[in-house]
């Protein structure tokens, strides 16, 4: 039998390789804390430096705080400072340590830009920063990137005879406010030029149509301008190309490299047989049209 050296009480060694000197856990904390203060000396009252409060601190090695907490909360305080920021203008606190500027990263990306404009040439309208170093005007003044805005000028359409803006250096184009007024003149201008020409003149509208006749040619296959009268459609009047064959054989031919939606209806009401841009690649290199079917 062992004797507490805490309580006095008597108990029975656990193991027979260690001895304790305790009989429970408590007596041991006990113990272990009487002899702390043994060797630390007197005791006194002292007021702790983070939170106020007093506790009961030693002689030998006195404590500034109470508890662990109120050491890292006061130390926390201490090592900060309070500062304006230059972004928001704001005020905020950051460690001393630190040189921080600015209270958050939206504000330090706006005294970056700010600092970085003080550097970019002005514009030359306004006098603002342009933003880039090989820029010489702002995005209100710069309609293309990197280039000095054309002046505009007012121009009169040659078709509609409306007025309309274009580029001021464009002195010999953009004659017309749109494509369909230019459209429409030169067709005017185009139809004019061929009532002048004599009887034998042959007007060919497409390289589509000088490749049908070329390929005639080297198979001698007769061909000649349509000669007859517009042909009423219900997509309007509607003029062929070309006649071709031999007497008493010929046939009409209409040659569309491009089709529009009405080409087809035109020609299958008219009885005009429609050559495409595939059947003209065979023709071109068999000589062979198939003019018995045609649309209809």
């Amino acid at each position: 039998m062992t004797k507490c050296q805490n309580c006095g009480s008597e108990f029975e060694q656990k193991s027979k390789y260690r001895e304790t000197k305790t009989c429970s856990r408590k007596c041991r904390y006990e113990l272990s804390a009487k002899s702390t203060k043994a060797q630390s000396g007197a005791l006194m009252v002292s007021t702790c430096e983070g939170c106020g409060g007093e506790f009961e601190n030693r002689v030998a090695k006195p404590k500034r705080f109470c508890s662990w907490d109120c050491m890292v909360q006061h130390r926390a305080k201490e090592s900060r400072e309070s500062r304006i920021c230059e972004g928001c203008g704001e005020e905020f606190t950051h460690f001393k340590r630190q040189d921080q500027r600015t209270c958050s990263p939206a504000c330090r990306n706006r005294v970056t830009a700010r600092q970085r404009d003080k550097h970019y040439p002005e514009c030359k309208v306004c006098g603002i920063s342009t933003g880039s170093y090989n820029r010489i005007y702002c995005d209100e003044h710069r309609p293309r990137p990197g280039q000095k805005p054309l002046p505009r000028k007012v121009a009169t359409c040659l078709g509609c005879g409306e007025e309309f803006s274009r580029p001021g250096t464009w002195q010999g184009k953009m004659h017309y406010c749109s494509n369909k007024c230019s459209h429409v003149q030169q067709k005017k201008v185009r139809d004019k030029y061929v009532a002048i020409l004599n009887d034998h003149a042959v007007v060919f509208h497409s390289m589509w149509e000088v490749r049908f006749v070329a390929a005639c040619e080297r198979f001698d296959i007769p061909w000649r301008s349509y000669d007859g009268p517009d042909i009423e459609t219900s997509q309007g009047v509607y003029r062929p190309d070309f006649i071709i064959g031999k007497p008493n054989e010929e046939r009409v031919v209409d040659v569309k490299g491009w089709l529009r939606p009405e080409s087809e209806t035109k020609c299958r009401e008219a009885g005009v047989h429609l050559v495409g841009h595939e059947e003209l690649r065979v023709f071109e290199q068999t000589g062979e049209l198939d003019l018995s079917v045609l649309n209809r």
